[in-house]
């Protein structure tokens, strides 16, 4: 057997046969003797590629009278997803650990302010080296719920040409993080707003966090307890119903990791914008911090960090 054979049969994710089946299956419970109609192969060869997706714990089962049902582990590809996101961090983090000893913060104002985004751990990929921000993604149930609705849309499309890794492939591709200025005032500020998530297009979940934090409920809860037309019992009742709608804390952690943290990770981690990013995310604070001066020739920023770029991108 090959190397990539062997790869292929390790890393069932990278693997169309087996993706297919776990794409036809999706969310449904199925009987094998039921399921085995859907395939171009016989009955023998998809009970051995469904046993070995349950040894690795893609696929369960349950007894149902005096037939078994098999259907989908979804915490599973949760895993998967997760650590093929936590390799890419790995890669990254070996490589920045090179480059580290080569930087000169004293010389360059510009490594000095990526250097300590880096020593304490602001950098987004840097959680994926977390085990327990690891474990939490994992367990995130909005994930689930898209890699359901995910898997269901390639049974209805046909679309099983494709591995699940490559699936994934394309979620990192599509996830954009872009610098937004604006002037407030006498000041410009800066901020990192999400572009573009594969998780939230539309941005709903996002814009629920949002009103949630920034402006829902806390807000209305401290209007209505100062709003002096209201009766201690208007007062109490309306606290009581929006303390009702409001969201738990691990409710709202769920809703952040999945609408904001993980879109910030994948794009940072994408391999052709990751050091043109960061250094748009540093040039102005380096420029006006550091440099004293209105404004610095695009070609004085960081040339050797583009230079590495290209080293990175073989990295990774």
């Amino acid at each position: 057997m090959s190397s990539h054979s062997q790869e292929l049969l390790k890393y069932k994710v990278k693997n169309p046969v087996y993706s297919e089946i776990l794409y036809k299956l999706n969310v449904r419970g199925v009987y094998l003797f039921e399921f085995v109609r859907e395939f171009c192969k016989e009955r023998p060869t998809l009970v051995k590629q469904m046993n070995l997706l349950e040894d690795d714990g893609f696929i369960q089962r349950r007894q149902e009278g005096n037939k078994q049902v098999f259907f989908v582990n979804w915490w599973k590809i949760n895993e998967e997803f997760i650590g093929f996101l936590k390799e890419r961090s790995k890669k990254l983090e070996k490589y920045l650990l090179e480059w580290r000893k080569q930087a000169d913060p004293a010389r360059d104002p510009m490594e000095r302010a990526f250097l300590v985004d880096y020593d304490y751990h602001r950098l987004p990929y840097q959680q994926l080296l977390d085990k327990r921000r690891v474990k939490e993604l994992i367990a995130n149930p909005l994930l689930e719920e898209f890699f359901q609705s995910a898997f269901v849309s390639a049974y209805e499309q046909k679309d099983f040409t494709r591995g699940v890794y490559d699936f994934f492939e394309y979620l990192l591709s599509r996830a954009s993080v872009k610098v937004w200025e604006y002037d407030y005032g006498k000041k410009q500020v800066r901020s990192d707003i999400i572009e573009y998530s594969p998780f939230d297009p539309n941005g709903t979940y996002r814009n629920l966090y949002d009103k949630e934090v920034r402006e829902g409920q806390g807000k209305l809860l401290s209007e209505v307890k100062k709003n002096k037309q209201l009766t201690s019992k208007q007062k109490s009742q309306l606290v009581h119903t929006l303390e009702q709608c409001r969201l738990s804390k691990q409710e709202l952690k769920v809703l952040y990791d999945y609408a904001i943290g993980l879109p910030f990770i994948m794009d940072y981690l994408r391999k052709d914008r990751w050091f043109e990013h960061r250094i748009e995310s540093h040039k102005k604070p380096v420029e006006t911090a550091y440099l004293k001066q209105k404004e610095v020739p695009k070609v004085k920023i960081l040339k050797k960090m583009l230079n590495l770029s290209q080293d990175l991108k073989k990295v990774l």
